[in-house]
Formats: structure tokens, C-alpha cells, sequence
């Protein structure tokens, strides 16, 4: 038997230590964070009052909350997204905006191999702030990183400011993606999360397979695949056999 398997053979188990073992494999197949082939960290960013936990929110939980909170530090979200027929699972950091946490800038962005960019359309100070928070993702992330612009609160047509072509030309300029979104009306919210996700499989995860990257990966304790953008390369699909499931 080759040495190089992640899959020692062994004697047979006793009927009790089978039945922990299916139980155990029950639990992980009803848990959307555990049953993935990847692991991936994207970040929110954008100005304090854009949106950002609300889309979160709407997109992990398809919930909107009128009164909403501001985001103290950072906030933890997962979402299972299939693509290609594999299941990335996306931890999302929905970041507070305000001025006084940047000083954890570096902590945010650390193997993050993606960043939903969020203005509010109604709200030029946002609009305009978007080049200091392209300059910041730029200077904590790899050219690999892939980002989204997302314009936010389309639902309040009234009293927009900024207008889709003025967006689309800022996105144009710096080579990025634009969605438009609406979290009060759950319009583009699950496209613009999606949207990124596939961007990541396939120009930062697919597209590196079969090539060395030890330094980029990072195992949990059930086997499966993290993906941090750590260096330029990222992942061969490494997943031991208990966690499969076919």
C-alpha cells in the first residue's frame, strides 16, 4: 500500500466505535460549515451605515433589521455556496467602518482571497471614500485577491446620489466587477455574494490545481481544505475519505 495515503487501513472497528463513527459523520453531513471541499475568508468593507451586516444578514440568514447596530470590530457569518460542482464555504468578515478600528486593518485582510467593496448609493462620502478602501485592500491583500464593488440601498431611488454610470465607471477605471444591490429588497444580494465566490474558485482556486502549494493550506481537524491567500499560488483539493459525501 502506498505510503503517501492520508487514509490509513486498519483492523476493523468494533459495532460501537462504527456507530460513533456514523453518528459523528451524520453530524458533520447536517452541518452547512463542516460539509465543504474549501474554505475560503472574505471580507466586507466599506463606510460605517453602507449596509454591510445587513447584507450579511440577508444573505446568510435572509433576514433585514430596520433597526440595525453598528459593527463593533469585526462579525463572523458562513455561507455554503456550490460552484462547479464544489462546496465553498465562505466565512464572511462583516467589519465595522468607523476610523477608530483600522488600526486592525492587517488583522481583517490577513488570508482573505476575496473583499466585497459596499458604498450607499444615497451617500457620496461613501462613494468617494471607496478609493481609500481600494488603496487599503490593495496594500493587505495579493494581486490574487478578487474584489467586488457592490452599490447598496438602489430601493431608496429618491434620493440616490450617485448614479449606476458613475459607479460602473469607477468599477470600469480599476478593474472590478460592479453589482447593485438592495438588502432591504433582497434584490442582486445572493448574486453579488455568489458572484464573488465563483470569481475565487475559478480565477484563484481552479486555476492553481496540480501545482505545489503547501504554504497555502491549512487543515481543520475534520480534514477538509482552507484556502488563505498567503502566497500568489493557492490549493490542490486535498479532503480525507470520512468527510466525503458520496
Amino acid at each position: 500500500m502506498a505510503e503517501n495515503s492520508d487514509i490509513k487501513e486498519s483492523a476493523a472497528p468494533p459495532a460501537k466505535a462504527l456507530a460513533r463513527k456514523h453518528t459523528s459523520q451524520s453530524m458533520r453531513e447536517k452541518s452547512a460549515f463542516v460539509d465543504y471541499d474549501y474554505l475560503i475568508k472574505v471580507v466586507i468593507v466599506g463606510d460605517s451605515g453602507v449596509g454591510k451586516s445587513q447584507l450579511v444578514a440577508r444573505f446568510t440568514r435572509n433576514e433585514f433589521t430596520t433597526n440595525s447596530r453598528q459593527t463593533i470590530g469585526v462579525e463572523f457569518a458562513t455561507k455554503t455556496i456550490t460552484v462547479d460542482h464544489k462546496n465553498v464555504c465562505a466565512q464572511l468578515w462583516d467589519t465595522a467602518g468607523e476610523e477608530r478600528y483600522r488600526a486592525l486593518a492587517s488583522a481583517y485582510y490577513r488570508g482573505a482571497v476575496g473583499v466585497l467593496l459596499v458604498f450607499d448609493v444615497t451617500n457620496p462620502r461613501s462613494f468617494k471614500d471607496l478609493a481609500h478602501w481600494l488603496s487599503e485592500v490593495k496594500a493587505y491583500t495579493l494581486p490574487t485577491c478578487q474584489i467586488v464593488l457592490v452599490g447598496n440601498k438602489i430601493d431608496l431611488r429618491t434620493v440616490r446620489k450617485i448614479s449606476e454610470a458613475q459607479a460602473k465607471a469607477f468599477a470600469h477605471s480599476n478593474d472590478l466587477k460592479y453589482i447593485e444591490t438592495s438588502a432591504l429588497q433582497c434584490t442582486n444580494v445572493e448574486n453579488s455574494f455568489v458572484s464573488l465566490v465563483t470569481d475565487i474558485y475559478r480565477k484563484t482556486i481552479s486555476s492553481k490545481l496540480g501545482q505545489s502549494v503547501a504554504s497555502t493550506i491549512g487543515h481543520h481537524a475534520n480534514g477538509q481544505l482552507r484556502v488563505a491567500n498567503d502566497d500568489v499560488s493557492t490549493t490542490d483539493k486535498i479532503r480525507n475519505k470520512c468527510c466525503s459525501t458520496n
